[in-house]
């Protein structure tokens, strides 16, 4: 009976000292750091990549090394010293944007470089993409190349974050939150946020003018349209809507185009006063800056329409279950539309002729287009993920973890302050719920 009593405890003893081993973070057989460094991330962004990664110490832990490879090297160099082990960011600069740069970190104990490096690779790129999150209640800005949630924010807590626009001469960025009724101002750049609640019920849709930098606030429970400051205050006349629910402005004539759901029309409002044409159940408004037409899609009717710049019908497009988010590409003479009930995203010529289409695309909801490489960014809401499709609808990268992901806005920094073309397609603004 002893022997038997002395063998459970060499048993226990062995099997405590297993666990204890295991749980070290540099042992290979840690379920959960495999022996790498762990949380290590590479947060693409434009010509450059943040490289992140968490604290680890243990007694021989001299500290940690970053290689890097790209396409045409033969392997991966070092472009790091060795780091303190108190670091956990490291910013690579002077990349090229568009190619994959792949990067290891190695611990480096006392007795010389650790065996099981991590790894991950970015894409460096101009693009910012900004989601709000409906369900979690928050805006994040992904990486360059949508592979990583680079910054979450909680623009009101316990809201709705919905519709988003963004400034890009300000690099501001605009979110609508019908839920708590409150409309934010987010400048990156300086951290700052502000919450507009005066004046608001049930935001829905907003629209920002770069020029002035003015934005178009849909309001459902008012039935208005408001044009507001960066501090919350009027910039102008509101714009009477029978549930204004979504919203364009023209890039060249800065024209306001209105999505009355309710009222059955379409409004503009420009320097001359405007027109209103009659349409059924009009959800979202894209505008094309080559024809100057408007493109609108109506998830009641299950079409989408194309109006000329005086309002006259030019075309009526079937063959959807619902049509909801929608974007131009003006120099492509590409239309981008989401069909949420079906999971897919359609590609329309500018002469209305279909191009392609994509499917699998779980709940697509909102679109937004890449000026530059003619990519478009789409919200999956039933999938919890944002997918990035190539100009041939090709899915590029889908990126999940979202509850709920709502609108989509693309920023570009580099245009800023005159920098790089003018505008060549109109974002979509406004959400349908």
């Amino acid at each position: 009976m002893r022997a038997l009593a002395s063998l459970l405890i060499l048993a226990a003893l062995a099997a405590g000292c297993s666990n204890r081993e295991r749980a070290n973070p540099f042992d290979p057989d840690n379920p959960a750091t495999h022996g790498h460094p762990a949380g290590f991330v590479a947060l693409a962004g434009d010509q450059a990549v943040t490289l992140q990664w968490n604290q680890a110490s243990a007694p021989d832990l001299v500290g940690y090394q970053l290689y890097r490879a790209l396409a045409t090297d033969t392997g991966f160099v070092p472009i790091s010293v060795v780091l303190p082990p108190s670091t956990t960011t490291f910013h690579d600069f002077g990349l090229l944007n568009g190619a994959d740069h792949r990067y290891r970190l190695y611990f480096v104990f006392t007795s010389g470089r650790g065996p099981l490096p991590a790894e991950d690779v970015a894409t460096p790129g101009p693009i910012v993409p900004w989601v709000t999150d409906y369900q979690a209640g928050t805006l994040a800005r992904l990486t360059a190349d949508g592979r990583h949630v680079a910054e979450v924010l909680t623009p009101v807590a316990g809201g709705t974050p919905a519709a988003i626009d963004v400034d890009i001469q300000a690099g501001a960025i605009w979110v609508c939150d019908p839920t708590s009724g409150a409309v934010s101002f987010y400048r990156p750049v300086l951290q700052s946020l502000s919450v507009f609640r005066n004046g608001f019920q049930t935001p829905r849709a907003v629209v920002v003018d770069s020029v002035d930098h003015t934005a178009w606030v849909g309001d459902d429970g008012f039935d208005l349209v408001q044009h507001v400051t960066s501090f919350g205050t009027p910039a102008g006349s509101s714009q009477f809507a029978d549930s204004p629910l979504g919203l364009a402005l023209e890039p060249v004539t800065r024209a306001l185009w209105i999505c009355e759901r309710a009222g059955n029309r379409v409004r503009q409002v420009n320097g001359t006063g405007g027109w209103v044409t009659d349409m059924a159940a009009p959800t979202h408004v894209a505008v094309d800056s080559v024809t100057q037409f408007g493109w609108i899609s109506s998830f009641a009717s299950t079409k989408v329409r194309v109006l000329s710049a005086t309002g006259a019908p030019v075309d009526s497009i079937g063959g959807f279950d619902g049509p909801i988010g929608i974007a131009v590409d003006s120099r492509r003479g590409r239309v981008w539309v989401c069909d949420p009930n079906v999971n897919q995203v359609l590609a329309f010529r500018r002469n209305r002729t279909l191009e392609f289409r994509v499917t699998g695309m779980a709940g697509a909801h909102e679109i937004a287009v890449d000026p530059e490489s003619g990519e478009a960014w789409v919200t999956l809401g039933l999938g919890g993920a944002v997918a990035r499709l190539s100009t041939t609808g090709t899915v590029i990268r889908v990126l999940g973890g979202f509850a709920e992901p709502f609108g989509i806005a693309l920023d570009v920094p580099g245009r800023r302050a005159g920098q790089g073309p003018g505008p060549a397609t109109m974002r979509l603004a406004g959400s349908a719920r």
